[in-house]
C-alpha cells in the first residue's frame, strides 16, 4: 500500500461494464468493485445495481476511489442516482501526463497502460469480443453473467496492477490528481444533462440533405468554379489559386495543393475570399451523414474525453459534439420553454496568460485596458489615442491577428500572408511588438531553450509535456499558454459546480450553462465572477475578461461565423426553422 494513501480508510478499485448508445445516458450492465488493504470483493449484476439507492462502499472523502477514464464510473453512478466520489484518482490523466508527448505503445487505452508497464496477460481481442457482447445487452444466461463479471473483474486486477505504477509520488501531486477528480465531476454532470437540440429542425435539414449538397455547391460554387457535381476537382482548385496569385499555399508530396482540414483553414484566414468555399467544403462533408449523438430527450451527450489533447484540453468527437462541425450547425442549440443558455468565454485568454506567465507588466496593462488590440496599435504609435473599433477597425484586427499569431511562433511570411502586407511590413510589425514587449519574447525563447535542455515542459498545476526529437518550436511555445489555459478551465468549473451552476458543455476557453429564465440575470454574473477567480486563483491574483453570450427560449444560439450559411441552408429548404411548430 502507497504511504500516500494512509489518510484513507479505504481504496477501492472500481470498474463497471454499460450498453451506452449514442446520445443516451449509459446503462449499467455490473460493477466489479476490490478494497485494496481488505482485497474485499464486490460482484453486483444490473438487477441489484438499480435497486441500490447508493454505491456499496463509502464515498465521502475518508475513501480513495480508482479507476482508469473515471468518467464512465461516474456516469454510472449519475444513471444509478448515487452520489460521486470526493476523493477520486483517475489513472487516465496520470498515464497520459507520464507519457504526454511520447508515443505510447498503443495509444493511451487501459492495455496501452498495461503494455507499457510490463503487465501484458491481458488481451485486447478478448475485450474487443467482451465489449460487443455486452452492447447486444440482455437476455443473459447464467453463464453469460458469470463471464461479463470476470471480464470486469478483469479491469480491477489490471487497475491493482497498474496503481504502483501511476501512483502521485507525492503530496502535492495527489492533490494535483484529486483536484483532476473533481473537474471529472463536471465532465460527468456535464455529459449526463447534455446540451438542448432543436431536433425538430434537425429531422427537417436531414430530410432534405441530398437536395442541400446539390443546391448548395450551385449557389456557393459559381464565385469558384472547383466542383463537378459534389466532386471537389483540386485541378480545378490548382487553377484557382493560380487565378488568385496564391504562390505560398502548402503542398502535397506529389505537388498538389494540401486540402487538409487545418491547411484549408488557415489559408482561408489568410485569404477570407476563401472562406465560404472552405465553410462549404466542410458543411458537404458533414451533411454526408449527420452523426451528432442526440438522445432520446432531444440532449446532445458525447464523451467529452478530458485531458485527450497534448495541452490536457477536452478533445470531444468532432462528428458526434454539436461545437465540432461547421459552425452553422450549432444554430441547432435552442433552450427549452423556460429556459435559458449563456456562453461564457474568456476574451484574449491567451495573451492575458502569456502576459502573466512572462511577468511582462506592459503586456499585463494592456491586456487590462478597454481594447486590448488598439491599445497595442496605439502603443505601438500606428494609431492615435482615441482610436475605435470603428474608426480603425482595419488596424485593430491586424494587431489581433499579429498578437495572437506571436504566441505561436508565426513567421513574417505567414503575417504577411495573413494581413495582406509584404514581409517586409510584416517583419516591421513583428519588432515593433517585440520593442514594446521584450520581457515576453525574452521568456519565450526562455521556455524552449529550457524544453529543448530537459525534454518537457509543464504548467503550475503539474501538467507536462515530454519533448522528443526534432518538436515542432511553435507548438513547444504555444504550450504553457494553452495548457494553462486548460488548467483554468477546469478549476474554473469545479468552482461553478460546486456554486450549483448546471454546467451543460466545455468548448475550449469557453463553458456552456443553463438555468431557468428566471433566475439566468444571478447565474450569469456568478458564471462570470467564477471565471474570473478561477483564472485569478491560477494566475497570482491576475483577472482574465469574461464575455457572455445569452440566449432565452425561444430563440436559439447562433455563432456569428456560422449565420451566414445557416440562412443559405434554410433558405434552400424554403422553411423559416424558427416557425417550425
Amino acid at each position: 500500500m502507497d504511504p500516500l494513501f494512509k489518510c484513507f480508510t479505504a481504496v477501492w478499485l472500481v470498474d463497471f461494464e454499460f450498453i451506452a448508445l449514442p446520445g443516451h445516458r449509459p446503462q449499467p450492465v455490473c460493477m466489479v468493485a476490490k478494497e485494496l488493504r481488505s482485497q474485499r470483493v464486490l460482484r453486483i449484476w444490473e438487477d441489484d445495481l438499480v435497486n441500490m439507492k447508493h454505491a456499496p462502499f463509502p464515498t465521502d472523502k475518508s475513501s480513495l476511489y480508482v479507476a482508469y477514464f473515471a468518467t464512465a464510473e461516474l456516469d454510472c453512478h449519475l444513471a444509478l442516482g448515487w452520489g460521486l466520489p470526493v476523493a477520486l484518482l483517475d489513472l487516465y490523466p496520470r498515464f497520459r501526463n507520464e507519457t504526454n508527448g511520447l508515443r505510447p505503445i498503443d495509444g493511451n487505452s487501459l492495455i496501452a497502460a498495461l503494455q507499457r508497464y510490463g503487465i501484458s496477460e491481458f488481451c485486447q481481442e478478448h475485450k474487443d469480443h467482451m465489449r460487443t457482447r455486452i452492447l447486444q445487452g440482455g437476455p443473459w444466461t447464467q453463464e453469460e453473467q458469470r463471464e461479463v463479471l470476470d471480464y470486469c473483474e478483469s479491469d480491477v486486477i489490471a487497475l491493482e496492477q497498474l496503481l504502483p505504477h501511476l501512483a502521485p509520488k507525492n503530496p502535492k501531486t495527489l492533490g494535483q490528481s484529486l483536484h483532476h477528480g473533481l473537474y471529472l465531476h463536471t465532465v460527468s454532470k456535464m455529459q449526463h444533462r447534455g446540451i438542448p437540440v432543436d431536433t425538430e429542425s434537425l429531422d427537417i435539414l436531414k430530410s432534405e440533405l441530398p437536395s442541400i449538397r446539390q443546391q448548395l455547391v450551385r449557389q456557393i460554387d459559381v464565385r469558384y468554379e472547383v466542383y463537378d457535381g459534389l466532386v471537389f476537382k483540386t485541378g480545378w482548385f490548382e487553377n484557382l489559386i493560380k487565378r488568385m496569385g496564391i504562390s505560398a499555399w502548402p503542398r502535397t508530396e506529389s505537388g498538389m495543393p494540401s486540402l487538409e482540414d487545418d491547411v484549408f483553414h488557415e489559408m482561408a484566414i489568410m485569404y477570407p475570399y476563401l472562406a465560404p468555399l472552405y465553410e462549404l467544403r466542410g458543411t458537404l462533408r458533414h451533411l454526408r451523414n449527420i452523426k451528432l449523438a442526440i438522445g432520446p430527450d432531444g440532449r446532445n451527450r458525447t464523451l467529452l474525453s478530458p485531458f485527450r489533447a497534448v495541452t490536457s484540453r477536452n478533445q470531444p468527437s468532432n462528428a458526434e459534439f454539436i461545437f465540432g462541425p461547421v459552425k452553422w450547425i450549432r444554430g441547432f442549440i435552442k433552450p427549452d420553454p423556460g429556459m435559458s443558455l449563456i456562453y461564457a468565454d474568456w476574451g484574449g485568454q491567451e495573451v492575458g496568460i502569456a502576459a502573466v506567465l512572462s511577468r511582462d507588466g506592459k503586456m499585463q496593462e494592456a491586456y487590462l485596458s478597454t481594447d486590448l488590440y488598439l491599445t497595442v496599435a496605439i502603443m505601438a504609435g500606428m494609431v492615435p489615442k482615441g482610436a475605435t473599433k470603428e474608426t480603425h477597425k482595419a488596424v485593430r484586427n491586424i494587431f489581433k491577428t499579429v498578437l495572437l499569431g506571436l504566441n505561436y511562433g508565426m513567421s513574417s511570411q505567414t503575417l504577411a500572408l495573413r494581413i495582406g502586407k509584404t514581409e517586409c511590413e510584416a517583419c516591421s510589425l513583428i519588432d515593433k511588438i517585440k520593442r514594446l514587449f521584450p520581457r515576453y519574447f525574452r521568456w519565450t525563447q526562455d521556455v524552449l531553450n529550457y524544453a529543448y535542455m530537459h525534454n518537457m515542459i509543464w504548467t503550475h498545476l503539474g501538467w507536462t509535456r515530454h519533448i522528443e526529437p526534432n518538436p515542432r518550436p511553435n507548438s513547444i511555445q504555444n504550450f504553457p499558454m494553452q495548457a494553462t489555459g486548460a488548467d483554468i478551465l477546469r478549476h474554473s468549473c469545479i468552482l461553478m459546480d460546486q456554486a450549483g451552476i448546471n454546467l451543460i458543455a466545455p468548448i475550449h476557453d469557453a463553458v456552456l450553462v443553463e438555468a431557468p429564465t428566471v433566475k439566468m440575470d444571478d447565474v450569469a454574473e456568478e458564471t462570470k465572477q467564477l471565471m474570473v477567480k478561477g483564472g485569478a486563483d491560477i494566475l497570482d491574483g491576475f483577472p482574465l475578461k469574461v464575455d457572455v453570450k445569452r440566449v432565452d427560449a425561444p430563440g436559439r444560439y447562433m455563432d456569428d461565423r456560422g449565420r451566414e450559411m445557416w440562412d443559405i441552408v434554410w433558405s434552400i429548404i424554403g422553411v423559416n426553422p424558427d416557425k417550425i411548430k
